[in-house]
């Protein structure tokens, strides 16, 4: 006997191996479906602990042995996966090791998973709600850096997520998760979209949004019935008939039910008849058809004989019980139903008083997770509109910059145009004025050389004895042409403009070096600058060469020079 157990025992988890050299260092999202079929909703496996940890220890050696440490990782998050729901005495202090551990690793989808796990434990093992919702909060800062390539099952975790918040009584906040979830899909649990509708629906239901909630639980309907989900497609109706009791429109909860009543499985959807029998009969009630109301309650007593009723459905059976004993005449029944239906919501609220003062003691602390939550969340929104606001006005001074930039360039060109235009123009006028300058410079070399013919052809007659009267006029004509000054006083000033074009600064820095200076000194230092000497300075300007020494003598005083080199090189120096 005891070897045929054992042969048994060895059958049956060989029967359950699986070879798990395939999922060997792959990626979570390549490993997910294994786990998900293989683990999570194998039933066989999961009612056999024996085997369940069998093929735990054989994927984890496997791990150790082939260095695949995540994997190792996945194999102990099975373990502590199956272990919360078990009253393991052990449970919170390994899990918390082992979250340090993966905390070390860094492995943000176990970081979000494990966190999960841990939400779930406190909420449904120890209705620790706090710590609830600060595991579950924690998670979703890890689930925000993963795709859904990289996360699978990332709509469902923040679904997760929402299904706390709303269980808690924090509505708004599950809504805002169911919103988040909504976004993304997932390939492997089709239900899922119907889960955040539906929920989405209670919340709107509870806030008193009546015509809301009746959009998103028709819609589950209707994925319900487009994708063959009966179970769904019930819920939906009775979410739907809920909601229309509400708003008293009575006559379509009939016309929901009565043609689909009959077409419930006996055996399969007995609870889902007794839910559409107790509706029916409060409908009939609350239109006045007590024949149809007490056939009602009559059918539903039927269903419910022989089975083991819930507490709820007693609440809710035992005033209808009443009610069709009152009207069959049968008063004192009636009122031992109503006292027992009595006993039992006292007993009902009790139970939901109880919870509710246990929630309102960790609500404090609840409220401070949230508000801390909420402050981090801030601060994210300010980091992110600080950060846009630095990258805006980076850019700007960008732009700015370039504007400027470009703006500076082409004030630059249009200078460097005008400048090149104006050298042109310079150069023009220089040219013109040298040409000037050089012709004039010819013309008095040219007059130089009369005058100098004039003295010789003078020298020449001094030399004659005979003084004939043609003789002595033409000495008086050449003594008068000598006088006369080749630069007169328009040539000058024609002369002087031409000068001052080909050397724009030379008389102003003359007037400053030497103010004092007549202009009679002023020609005789232009035309020095002109490279002219002493006789044809003298010739030019209709003077003897004696008045050329003189100037100079003057001027050399003026600036304190000792001799004429020096005067001479302060002027070709200006």
């Amino acid at each position: 006997m005891r070897s045929l157990m054992l042969f048994l025992l060895f059958f049956s988890c060989n029967l359950l191996a699986q070879d798990y050299t395939t999922i060997l260092h792959k990626k979570r999202a390549d490993r997910f479906m294994f786990f998900r079929n293989n683990f999570h909703i194998n039933t066989k496996l999961l009612n056999d602990s024996t085997a369940y940890f069998h093929e735990v220890e054989k994927l984890f050696h496997l791990a150790i042995k082939e260095n695949d440490k995540e994997l190792a990782l996945e194999a102990e998050f099975l373990k502590y996966d199956f272990l919360s729901s078990r009253d393991y005495p052990a449970f919170l202090i390994e899990v918390n090791d082992f979250k340090n551990r993966i905390d070390e690793e860094g492995i943000q989808h176990l970081q979000a998973r494990i966190r999960q796990l841990l939400g779930f434990y406190y909420f449904f093992e120890t209705k620790q709600y706090e710590k609830a919702i600060e595991n579950f909060s924690q998670s979703y800062s890890y689930l925000t850096n993963l795709s859904p390539d990289v996360f699978p099952d990332k709509q469902e975790a923040i679904y997760n997520i929402a299904y706390i918040y709303y269980e808690i009584g924090y509505k708004q906040t599950a809504l805002e998760y169911l919103k988040i979830a909504e976004k993304l899909s997932n390939t492997y649990y089709p239900q899922l979209p119907l889960s955040i509708d539906n929920t989405k629906g209670m919340i709107m239901e509870f806030k008193g949004q009546l015509d809301s909630s009746l959009i998103y639980y028709s819609k589950v309907y209707h994925l319900a019935e487009e994708n063959k989900f009966p179970t769904w497609k019930r819920i939906a109706e009775n979410s739907i008939a809920r909601v229309y009791f509400s708003q008293k429109k009575y006559n379509k909860i009939l016309e929901l039910f009565q043609e689909e009543i009959n077409l419930l499985n006996p055996d399969r959807d007995i609870n889902v008849k007794i839910n559409r029998y107790e509706m029916l009969a409060y409908t009939y009630i609350a239109l006045g058809k007590e024949k149809e109301a007490i056939t009602a309650i009559d059918t539903l007593e039927k269903h419910l004989e022989g089975r083991d009723t819930r507490w709820m459905d007693l609440k809710k059976v035992l005033p209808l019980k009443a009610y069709a004993r009152q009207k069959k005449g049968h008063h004192k029944e009636a009122y031992k139903l109503l006292d027992s239906a009595l006993n039992f919501t006292n007993h009902d609220n009790k139970l939901k008083n109880a919870e509710l003062l246990k929630q309102a003691d960790q609500k404090e602390n609840i409220e401070r997770h949230l508000r801390q939550q909420q402050e981090i969340k801030n601060q994210k929104k300010i980091n992110f509109i600080s950060r846009i606001a630095s990258f805006i006005i980076i850019i700007l001074i960008i732009i700015i910059v370039y504007v400027l930039i470009q703006k500076q360039k082409a004030t630059y060109k249009n200078k460097q145009i005008k400048l090149e235009l104006r050298n042109r123009e310079i150069s023009k006028k220089l040219t013109a004025s040298e040409a000037r300058i050089k012709q004039f410079r010819t013309f008095l070399y040219r007059k130089n050389k009369e005058i100098q013919t004039y003295r010789d052809e003078l020298e020449v007659l001094e030399k004659v004895t005979e003084n004939s009267k043609e003789i002595t006029e033409r000495k008086k004509k050449l003594n008068k042409l000598l006088e006369k000054a080749i630069l007169t006083d328009e040539s000058w000033l024609e002369f002087k403009k031409a000068f001052i074009e080909s050397h724009p600064d030379f008389l102003e820095k003359l007037q400053n070096e030497i103010p004092t200076l007549t202009q009679a000194e002023i020609r005789y230092i232009v035309l020095l600058k002109l490279g002219l000497d002493t006789k044809e300075i003298a010739s030019i300007l209709g003077i003897q060469p004696s008045s050329i020494r003189i100037y100079k003598h003057r001027i050399r005083k003026k600036i304190n020079a000792d001799d004429n080199a020096f005067l001479e090189k302060k002027i070709f120096n200006l």
